[in-house]
């Protein structure tokens, strides 16, 4: 989670200097970088909550409540076998239409100018 998070920061702080030495137009590599660096968010998100919930037992307690003796009596393997597999098959389903209306967002582009602005004016540019 810190390594994707720490990557997309990398990947701002070099936009920015792109952008304040105006060479971010230029910079194909960079908008090829930008683009496969969406999932990220979705990535650190999962591998953050993946790995906290590997290492912690919130049930049992240190010296009192043994693993062992925390166990669900009445919880089944198949029990617990189908209900990953219909939140495993529910996140795939959510990440495919989230992958599908990106995709579709992306292709359909930015509007124009004039139809952000309601005029065909075009409007003036902030230099810096």
């Amino acid at each position: 989670m810190v390594g994707f998070g720490s990557l997309a920061a990398l990947l701002a702080a070099i936009g920015l200097w792109l952008t304040r030495r105006q060479r971010i137009p230029r910079s194909r590599w960079f908008y090829r970088i930008a683009l496969w660096s969406l999932a990220l968010p979705y990535l650190a998100a999962a591998m953050g909550w993946i790995f906290t919930e590997m290492g912690r037992q919130p049930w049992t307690v240190f010296g009192l409540l043994t693993t062992a003796k925390s166990v669900s009596p009445g919880v089944t393997a198949s029990s617990v076998i189908i209900s990953l597999t219909v939140f495993t098959l529910l996140y795939a389903g959510l990440a495919a239409i989230a992958w599908w209306l990106t995709v579709r967002h992306v292709k359909a582009g930015a509007p124009a100018e004039a139809e952000q602005t309601g005029t065909a004016e075009p409007q003036p540019v902030f230099q810096y």
